[in-house]
């Protein structure tokens, strides 16, 4: 969603990092968000947590 906002002008990045991945190639913008997001579900639903 922070892709198609930025193409379209309605929202600009301010994470500092992901600004610049996207003005030196949008598609390393993507990929690193990709791999970030699947990181934490992998975390996420592999971590036990205490009930």
């Amino acid at each position: 969603m922070t892709f198609f906002g930025i193409r379209l002008w309605l929202i600009e990045e301010v994470n500092l990092i992901m600004d610049f991945l996207y003005t030196i190639e949008p598609l390393l913008f993507l990929s690193v968000k990709a791999v970030f997001s699947g990181f934490l579900i992998l975390n996420s639903t592999s971590t036990n947590f205490p009930t």
